[in-house]
Order: C-alpha cells, then sequence, then structure tokens
C-alpha cells in the first residue's frame, strides 16, 4: 500500500483545565475499518442484498427482458391459461424482491401477479385440488404482503418464510 494510503494513527489530547485525556482511538478506527471492508456494499443478509447482487440481477433484467415476459404471461385469458399465469405469479413470487425485480415494474406485477391468482381461484380452475387452492392462497398473501405502501416510506415487512422455502 503507498504510504499516502496508509492508516494514520490519531490520539485525541484534550488539555481543558478540568478534562486532561490522551485518548488513543485507533482500536476504534481500525474495529470500523475491518466491519466497512467486509460489509462495503452489503445492506443485508440476503444473497441479493449487496451492490454486486444487485447489478448482477438488473443485467440479467435488461438483457433477458424475463420481467416482460412474466407480465405477458400474467395477462393470458384466465379460463385459458391458469397453469402459465400461476408459473408467472411464481417467478414474481420468487424473484419479486427490490433489488432483485426491475424497481420500476415491482410493485405494479406483485399486484397483476396476486390479482390473476385471485382471479384463477375465483373461477374454480383448481377446486378440486384443495392442495393447489390452499397454495395459491398463501401466494396471494404472499405477493401482496410485498406491495409497498405508497402512503409509506419503508419497504414492506420482510416475509416470515424464508425465500427459498415458499412451498416447502
Amino acid at each position: 500500500m503507498p504510504s499516502s494510503l496508509a492508516p494514520q494513527k490519531i490520539k485525541i489530547v484534550c488539555s481543558s483545565p478540568n478534562h486532561r485525556a490522551n485518548l488513543d482511538i485507533n482500536p476504534f478506527f481500525d474495529s470500523l475499518v475491518g466491519q466497512n471492508k467486509e460489509l462495503m456494499g452489503t445492506w443485508g443478509h440476503l444473497p441479493w442484498d449487496n451492490d454486486s447482487a444487485a447489478d448482477w440481477f438488473g443485467d440479467t433484467f435488461d438483457k433477458t427482458k424475463l420481467a416482460l415476459r412474466v407480465e405477458e404471461a400474467l395477462k393470458l385469458p384466465a379460463a385459458d391459461s391458469a397453469d402459465e399465469i400461476r408459473a408467472a405469479a411464481a417467478v414474481v413470487l420468487l424473484l419479486g424482491h427490490t433489488y432483485v425485480w426491475p424497481v420500476h415494474d415491482l410493485d405494479r406485477h406483485l399486484t397483476l401477479a396476486a390479482d390473476r391468482l385471485e382471479e384463477i381461484r375465483k373461477l374454480g380452475s383448481y377446486a378440486e385440488v384443495p392442495e393447489i387452492e390452499s397454495s395459491i392462497s398463501a401466494e396471494i398473501q404472499e405477493l401482496r404482503s410485498r406491495i409497498k405502501d405508497a402512503s409509506k416510506s419503508s419497504s414492506p415487512p420482510n416475509p416470515q418464510k424464508k425465500w427459498w422455502e415458499f412451498w416447502k
């Protein structure tokens, strides 16, 4: 490392009549530098909660046009395409997170996926299979839980289930 970039030793000396101190704060700064070195560009524990992953997802969605393809499937006629709509909703369910899904489409696609699953449920497409009906209800609930409330500035709460265990 060039000497100009080498860490500098810092001492704080207070010589006021009431407070005399000679404080070495380097251990404190060293601990911060160590933390930042490990966490730089990382803001959470999920696989997409870091700059590199967010960039990778952005590039992947730009190149593949996956969000557009999913939207097209979600707009198919529910009576004839329940399986395709559910598959597209599953992609939104799995990948529909901030820093993964294109930010300008996220809430709209979460809403569209939940609405289309609701429509499929009302049509009774899977009425004879209670396990699928139950799964669809849980999928709708999870999708709706991720829609950001416009009146609040914070992100929606983290889901109760681990992202990879939704269908277990």
